[in-house]
């Protein structure tokens, strides 16, 4: 969504404001909740990125990505849209090497928002 501020800016100066929102659906959730960005780039701007061993058995959720990314932030929210951690990692290398121990985290489904200068992904992950 973009949206005009003003009808008859001066000089020229019309700013937007770009919003994106993902609407996270699930049998097992309670209600639906959104994730928001006010990042223009997300707008159009997804990557491949995918989760090793889902359903998780082990408690160590590891994170494979082909594209090249750099300021990486990943958060975990619950199926109640409550975020739970928040890691970040400077590159797609140091991402696609470590493991985020979710050992503590009930067994259940959870939803993983990873967040990068290139854009972001939102995945859906069990842990058992």
């Amino acid at each position: 969504m973009s949206g005009v501020t003003c009808s008859d800016c001066n000089n020229g100066y019309n700013p937007h404001y770009f919003v994106q929102a993902k609407l996270i659906l699930g049998s097992d959730m309670p209600e639906p909740f959104l994730l928001f960005s006010s990042n223009e780039q997300e707008l159009s701007s997804e990557f491949n990125m995918d989760v090793i061993s889902n359903p998780i058995q082990d408690g160590m959720l590891l994170l494979k990505t082909k594209s090249d990314l750099n300021d990486i932030g990943v958060t975990i929210y619950n199926i109640a849209g409550k975020s739970l951690k928040y890691f970040t990692f400077k590159n797609s290398d140091e991402l696609n090497t470590q493991c985020i121990d979710i050992s503590h985290l009930a067994s259940g489904n959870y939803f993983i928002n990873v967040r990068a200068n290139e854009g972001s992904k939102v995945l859906k992950i069990i842990k058992e």
